[in-house]
């Protein structure tokens, strides 16, 4: 039997105590391997306590953006990770957060940082597989606008984990914009070499490539000439909103 606490290890853990200890700063993707484990290794779980992740996560960044610093508030937003750590059964995600717990003379925002990333990074990466998913299985066009749209959906969620410049997003961002507004098939099929050339360049990450090339084939090839212009309206609002939400999480970029 796979000794689940082991198949997940978080071996940035110590990196990012001693970060906080000396004040220095956490870059987000230092969560990477380790929030894509827990997504795929308990899928499920996580989908099981949607409404406890997303309660945590909007909490962490309300206190995030009011500086709150009072212990009881720390206190109280590391319980309730604890117990979620321990209903989807990741025993390192408890034991790094009993780590944070002990932490002495830390800024209680840097600790809601590392956690408001950690959380949002496992979510995100749980929805990017969850997206995926449904493009395999349904057309693009049948997807609830809510679920894709709205704050930790999955324009929120894609838009927090790619990596790419803010000139590659835009220039997409406009090329589809063409589209839209032809209405014009094969002009959606222009985007497929540019995403080919930039991937192979380092220039968009393999999540942007692959959620915008899988996103593109479905609305090609699973929908009539009806469905065809419905789904081009979505993408029109999936891809605005993942640029909205891109400039959020990247407000230098």
């Amino acid at each position: 039997m796979t000794n689940k606490r082991h198949f997940c290890s978080f071996n940035q853990a110590e990196e990012v105590i001693s970060r906080l200890r000396n004040r220095k700063k956490i870059d987000k993707k230092i969560f990477t391997p380790f929030a894509k484990c827990v997504a795929q290794r308990y899928f499920q779980k996580i989908e099981e306590k949607e409404k406890e992740f997303q309660s945590l996560i909007h909490k962490l960044e309300s206190l995030i953006v009011l500086k709150e610093t009072s212990n009881n508030a720390k206190e109280e937003v590391i319980k309730k990770v604890i117990e979620l750590a321990q209903a989807i059964e990741t025993e390192e995600l408890k034991h790094f957060i009993e780590q944070l717990k002990r932490l002495q003379r830390v800024n209680p925002v840097n600790i809601y940082t590392v956690l408001y990333y950690l959380l949002f990074s496992i979510w995100s990466y749980k929805n990017l597989e969850e997206f995926k998913q449904f493009l395999n299985k349904k057309k693009f066009a049948e997807i609830e606008k809510e679920k894709l749209l709205q704050p930790l959906g999955y324009a929120d969620c894609i838009a927090f984990i790619i990596k790419l410049n803010i000139n590659q997003l835009r220039q997409f961002f406009n090329q589809i914009k063409q589209v839209v507004g032809k209405k014009d098939k094969t002009l959606l099929y222009t985007i497929f070499p540019m995403l080919a050339y930039a991937y192979s360049r380092g220039l968009i990450d393999e999540n942007f490539y692959a959620t915008l090339k899988g996103t593109l084939l479905n609305i090609a090839e699973k929908h009539n000439k009806d469905e065809f212009e419905k789904a081009l309206d979505l993408l029109n609002e999936f891809i605005t909103a993942l640029y909205a939400y891109f400039r959020k999480h990247n407000p230098k970029a």
